[in-house]
């Protein structure tokens, strides 16, 4: 709820998920879909005393003041096994378009010195979710991964790339990127190029 608050998109709504590779680590969860109420009586009845963080009931946390209103969102139907579901359903969403962004990368995207070309005609025919997600993974490999996407911006760029018509020089998540109507063109901004070898560089994170 808070992420959708903020404007996120599907990667965002669809929650934390049971596994992840957080900077080439496997991260595992299994405790993630276990109630807290739950985690505590097992603790409790192992003879141990549960550890609170205090951080959970401190209404200076936005997610604190968000937990504040379940309740109420529960008596209308919104709970918290219909959240999960909705965060499930959003993640084969997601999933789905960004195999459908890798698979038109992996075909049409060209790795220059610096960057990468892509007939602009591919970016036109693509269902706009498809460009938005393949927009920020080419933007990622060049500008830098570790940067968080922004949105809207990646949605205005798509917006612009998908009526045909030319680009002058935009720089957005460290990266000029250009149309002359024919080839989109996403280069490194000044200052900041390394070269990239492949198009196998280009590589999905969740």
């Amino acid at each position: 709820l808070m992420r959708l608050a903020h404007g996120s998109g599907l990667a965002g709504l669809r929650g934390m998920a049971a596994i992840s590779e957080v900077e080439s680590i496997t991260v595992a969860r299994p405790l993630l879909g276990v109630r807290r109420d739950a985690l505590a009586a097992i603790v409790g009845d192992a003879g141990l005393t549960p550890v609170a963080d205090p951080s959970n009931t401190d209404l200076h946390y936005e997610r604190v003041r968000w937990r504040q209103i379940l309740p109420q969102l529960a008596e209308l139907g919104l709970d918290a096994g219909r959240l999960a579901l909705f965060a499930a359903r959003a993640g084969e969403a997601h999933e789905a378009i960004a195999q459908a962004a890798a698979a038109t990368l992996a075909q049409y995207a060209t790795p220059q010195v610096d960057g990468f070309t892509i007939p602009a005609r591919v970016l036109a025919e693509v269902p706009r979710a498809v460009l938005v997600e393949a927009l920020g993974e080419l933007l990622d490999q060049v500008g830098g991964a570790g940067k968080r996407r922004q949105l809207a911006q990646i949605e205005l760029l798509a917006l612009r790339l998908q009526d045909g018509t030319a680009l002058k020089r935009t720089t957005l998540h460290g990266s000029v990127v250009s149309s002359d109507g024919a080839t989109v063109t996403i280069l490194k901004e000044a200052g900041r190029r390394v070269r990239l070898s492949s198009s196998a560089e280009i590589n999905r994170e969740g």
